[in-house]
């Protein structure tokens, strides 16, 4: 315990504000990024960190910052309200909540407010439609949209208008309708009613819905959305384990429609023969991406989608990948997992701009094969494995954008600074260190930020107890070297432990701090974000 107050030390009662969720959503989920990017349009951030999932604390480096995001007292992020208090104040906000496993629930009822049923009191009545379309362009949850509008006429012509024009701008989620019951089908169809013609993205998982005692509860939901979604055009489907019985063609009618078109599936869940009809029905896709385990039995179908640009087939070996490629030699962009396909595809597709390969089995073998690529092909490397002696193989290769690595020892400044020199349009750099022999990483960077001029994004992941030291004397050094810069390209370099690579998977029990560096032009912007693991405090 006294290393975890020794960790979140520092805090200022002036300049730190807490922020806590109105409602807990029993959800594992982190607000810290999203936080960051909310709070410092009001002023410069010095730290966030947070105790629990329901609760942040934000600390700016000036009090005059704090004291105006006071004002606003509530904010939204990421479509959740939070309540905003001063620092001071908050233990005596939150009299009469109580904690259970990470999460606070407010328990206070002395805020409430009457309604007044009487017509005549009724403050609506005095608010013009301009009143109530703002007060409705704050309305965010499906469920709430289908009650504002139903509550009489005039809020249903505001409602539909202002509603419709939200949905059509977000992506429709069939989690957001679930009631945990036999009413999440009344209450999907309800919706789709009133808005299912304003819907173009949707996200079906059915993993996420509890239909009750619903017979064939997942295809009527199809059939819904095959009936209502007319304009559908981007999908994007997980199909979990045991979903056998959902027929995915119900939806038939609105798959030649779609220009997006996204699967995610897991390890041998469906048959596959279903999924190729599938995917040859949406037969004027933009994009096609699909995820899906080692072990799938996936067939393409091979057919020429002629308006296909884009197609990534990530985590996955296809060895027949060719044939599909043979009947859609048009496409400009492509993420596949092996470097087999690369000669292939250096040969044939002509209009190729981006090439993303994942895995491979050596770097020698993959430059080999990816000389065959047209020079003005921009490649992403990722899940790159090196100890730094094949660092010349990777040189050979031209045009490189983002490179993803896990490097071990004895990977040294020296295979960092001849990456830079050969990659004259890097732009990303992730660096995954997970042994504990490789000594300095801030050295690294700081050696070979001088020879690499277009790098915008550096990304340095710790493991194994790892921990990175970084100082405002480093931030200076490293602001110096991008003076020297014969361009104006800004940097931003985030240094993480290995308990992040968890993400959204991490528990609630786990404590969070964000520690922002930068400087008043935004020249250099350096994030230190850590997951403190149970094991530490």
């Amino acid at each position: 315990m006294q290393r975890w107050k020794a960790f979140f030390k520092g805090e200022k009662t002036d300049r730190t504000i807490h922020v806590i969720r109105f409602e807990s959503l029993h959800e594992k989920r982190s607000y810290m990024q999203s936080a960051y990017k909310c709070f410092k349009r009001f002023g410069s951030v010095h730290t966030i960190r947070t105790a629990c999932v329901d609760c942040l604390f934000i600390q700016y480096k000036d009090a005059k910052d704090a004291a105006k995001v006071l004002k606003i007292s509530q904010i939204e992020i990421d479509h959740i309200r939070f309540r905003i208090l001063p620092a001071d104040k908050f233990h005596d906000q939150i009299t009469g909540c109580c904690t259970h496993h990470g999460h606070i629930f407010t328990a206070q009822t002395n805020n409430l407010v009457t309604i007044i049923k009487d017509s005549s009191k009724n403050i609506l009545n005095d608010l013009n439609d301009d009143c109530l379309r703002q007060i409705f362009r704050n309305i965010h949850s499906l469920v709430d949209f289908c009650t504002v509008a139903n509550v009489c006429k005039r809020f249903n012509a505001i409602g539909v208008e202002i509603f419709s024009l939200k949905i059509n701008q977000k992506t429709f989620a069939l989690s957001e309708l679930n009631v945990n019951g036999d009413d999440t089908l009344l209450r999907l169809e309800l919706f789709l009613t009133m808005f299912g013609a304003s819907v173009q993205a949707a996200h079906l998982n059915f993993n996420d819905l509890h239909f009750g005692n619903t017979p064939n509860a997942e295809n009527l939901a199809l059939k819904m959305i095959n009936n209502y979604c007319k304009n559908l055009r981007s999908l994007s489907i997980f199909i979990g384990c045991n979903e056998n019985k959902i027929n995915w063609m119900e939806i038939h009618s609105v798959l030649p429609m779609l220009k997006y078109l996204k699967i995610h599936l897991h390890h041998k869940v469906i048959k596959v023969d279903l999924l190729t009809d599938f995917i040859a029905a949406c037969c004027m896709l933009e994009t096609m991406i699909i995820d899906c385990g080692w072990d799938f039995q996936l067939i393409l179908p091979e057919i020429t989608f002629p308006k296909l640009v884009k197609f990534k087939l990530p985590n996955f070996i296809y060895p027949q990948l060719d044939r599909f490629l043979r009947h859609n030699t048009q496409l400009e962009r492509i993420n596949c997992f092996s470097f087999d396909h690369v000669r292939f595809i250096g040969l044939n597709m002509l209009n190729l701009r981006k090439l993303t390969l994942q895995g491979g089995r050596t770097v020698e073998d993959d430059v080999l094969n990816s000389k065959s690529l047209n020079k003005n092909v921009k490649i992403k490397l990722e899940n790159l494995f090196t100890d730094g002696r094949d660092i010349g193989y990777v040189c050979q290769l031209k045009n490189i954008t983002t490179i993803w690595a896990e490097v071990w020892a004895p990977f040294r400044a020296n295979h960092l600074i001849s990456l830079a020199k050969s990659q004259k349009e890097l732009k990303k750099l992730t660096l995954y260190i997970l042994d504990p022999k490789i000594k300095y990483p801030i050295d690294m960077i700081k050696s070979m930020l001088s020879y690499a001029d277009k790098l915008v994004d550096i990304i340095i992941v710790c493991g194994n107890g790892l921990r990175i030291q970084f100082n405002e004397k480093d931030f200076d050094e490293i602001l110096k070297v991008l003076e020297r810069r014969h361009n104006s390209i800004n940097l931003n370099i985030k240094f993480t432990n290995s308990s992040f690579l968890s993400g959204k998977w991490h528990t609630e029990w786990e404590k969070e701090k964000i520690i922002i560096f930068n400087d008043k032009s935004n020249r250099l912007n350096v994030i230190s974000h850590y997951i403190m693991p149970r094991s530490y405090y």
